[in-house]
């Protein structure tokens, strides 16, 4: 009786270290999980910002501009 009560506590005590262990990777889990959560909406903010650019005004005046010389300065 005294062996399986001893047992016992040794899996008791086990079972309780193993426990804090489970906690502590759940917690670092959803630690990254928010970094990745916050760093897939910078991505999706900038994706958005060079879209902008691309489609706005800026960028077809400097595509204007860039075609000008060619356009200027034309072999014939």
């Amino acid at each position: 009786m005294r062996r399986s009560c001893q047992d016992l506590l040794e899996i008791k005590t086990e079972v309780a270290g193993l426990r804090k262990e489970m906690k502590a990777a759940v917690e670092l889990l959803q630690k990254h999980q928010s970094r990745i959560i916050a760093q897939d909406n910078r991505i999706e903010l900038l994706d958005q910002k060079i879209w902008g650019i691309f489609n706005g005004r800026v960028w077809k005046s400097l595509e204007t501009i860039g075609r000008l010389p060619r356009t200027l300065f034309k072999r014939r």
